[in-house]
């Protein structure tokens, strides 16, 4: 949406800081959201529908096959866009990232443990999550020192994630 052939997106060094970056500001959902997407290149409202039981920890894999939108106030589950079902590889951090996140850090962030229906990626209360996220995001990429502005003109919202993992694939 910045125009013809601009795709703004997160090079490897400014990703690596953001995710790296050490400050209680950001807030561990929000990290792990992060190194997802980066991980995945999957959508915000896919992310926002992510179960424990999509997640397959011993093969390193988690199952996309739906996503969430807020419709007169409830949230509804319904395939992800273009129906692109698909089974995603886990790169190791991510895979570390989320069995820190299962075993620990989401019982710190709803106050119980997970169940294999409960949201990964949820709010405090564990239910779906998506509020905003591009004014977290532009708002942690300041946290970490990083530019808010692709280019110095267009600016970062959450889809710059799923753009970011194509980028960070063709550049190995």
């Amino acid at each position: 949406k910045a125009g013809p052939n601009v795709i703004v997106h997160l090079d490897a060094e400014p990703a690596h800081a953001l995710l790296c970056h050490e400050s209680d500001d950001i807030i561990d959902v929000r990290r792990v959201r992060y190194l997802v997407a980066l991980a995945t290149g999957m959508r915000e409202a896919e992310l926002a529908a992510l179960t424990f039981d999509d997640i397959d920890f011993d093969k390193a894999t988690l199952r996309c096959f739906k996503q969430v939108k807020l419709v007169n106030g409830k949230w509804v589950t319904k395939p992800p866009k273009k129906n692109s079902h698909r089974v995603l590889p886990l790169h190791p951090t991510a895979l570390a990232a989320l069995l820190w996140w299962r075993d620990t850090g989401w019982s710190v962030h709803v106050g119980r443990s997970p169940q294999g229906s409960d949201v990964v990626l949820s709010d405090a209360n564990g239910q779906h999550f998506i509020n905003n996220m591009a004014h977290h995001l532009r708002l942690d990429l300041a946290r970490a020192g990083l530019p808010v502005l692709f280019d110095g003109k267009h600016a970062f919202t959450f889809h710059a994630l799923r753009r970011s993992f194509m980028s960070l694939l063709e550049a190995e």
